[in-house]
């Protein structure tokens, strides 16, 4: 039989490629727009651009004078043919004044209450393939522990990844969209390796950096503690729901100790450095105490594992 994806039209095959990436990503893909969107919402909230958008919609007569200054709006005159509700929210996005910093910390804030969700997803995703197809799959090069490595290590990069993009392409956004100077001249995370200026002239680059740490390197372990906890059970609750317990359980006893330890509290919270907000605390320790779930889910695999010889 002749390979027929030889003569298909270079067109139809990139379509089907497309189609084929969609579909095996598509949950990734979801959570990529919605996260993307609930930040923009988010560095939006200081605006009225929920009311603009409603009576936009509604009102043709606010439709037409929105975009004139004699109508009252605040935008500048578009033509006619490029009117669009979405030329609208970008010239709300590029007009009205942001500062870069302020923008990424409250535009990211609610995510310091929901990073455990995104590993809760990773996690069941694993446990379905793990309990199905996983059961009858035939391993290769190193053996049973490494092909099992590498594959929570690919759903946890991805689930990772998909957070980081979104991050990401919102810093982009804002930085096109900021046009006032940065709010703050300093922050606690990694000042012991940046010098004082740094922050203030590489904003861009720190906020970067930061990001990494928050939403590549936080959902990562977590994504990874998770898939380790599904070779213990064959109820998917426990090893779903065990990275939200960890996360959230860890940052209750935080806030407990709050006004006995001040310090302990600030180290065995995650919470901490996802908020990241003004806080006094040695970045390596933080970093450390942050890293536990890793090491939880590497020492989960390694017993499990140990005496398979497949």
């Amino acid at each position: 039989m002749k390979n027929t994806e030889c003569y298909m039209p270079k067109r139809t095959r990139k379509r089907k490629i497309m189609k084929f990436f969609i579909k095996r990503n598509r949950v990734n893909i979801i959570i990529f727009i919605l996260c993307l969107l609930i930040m923009l919402y988010f560095m939006t909230s200081s605006t009225n651009i929920e009311y603009i958008l409603k009576q936009y919609v509604s009102s043709e007569e606010y439709r037409k004078s929105i975009w004139t200054n004699d109508g009252g709006g605040f935008l500048e005159f578009v033509p006619e043919a490029e009117r669009s509700i979405f030329r609208l929210i970008w010239v709300i996005l590029t007009k009205t004044p942001y500062q870069f910093d302020v923008s990424i910390i409250f535009g990211t804030a609610l995510f310091s209450i929901f990073l455990p969700v995104f590993p809760m997803i990773c996690t069941y995703d694993f446990y379905r393939y793990y309990h199905s197809i996983y059961t009858s799959a035939a391993y290769r090069g190193k053996g049973y522990r490494a092909d099992l490595n590498h594959t929570m290590h690919h759903n946890a990069l991805k689930m990772a990844g998909t957070l980081f993009l979104s991050y990401f392409i919102y810093m982009c956004i804002v930085q096109a969209a900021a046009s006032e100077p940065n709010g703050a001249p300093y922050r606690s995370l990694l000042h012991e390796i940046f010098n004082d200026r740094f922050y203030g002239e590489h904003t861009f680059i720190y906020f970067f950096i930061e990001g990494s740490i928050r939403f590549f390197w936080m959902p990562y372990i977590y994504c990874r503690m998770g898939q380790a906890a599904v070779l213990y059970e064959s109820d998917w609750k426990k090893p779903v729901f065990l990275p939200a317990l960890y996360y959230y359980g860890l940052t209750a006893a935080g806030m407990a100790l709050a006004n006995v330890i001040p310090v302990l509290s600030i180290y065995i919270s995650p919470a901490v450095l996802m908020a990241n907000g003004d806080f006094e605390f040695n970045s390596f320790i933080l970093l450390a105490v942050n890293a536990i779930p890793m090491i939880l889910a590497w020492l989960m695999t390694f017993y499990r594992t140990r005496y398979v010889e497949i």
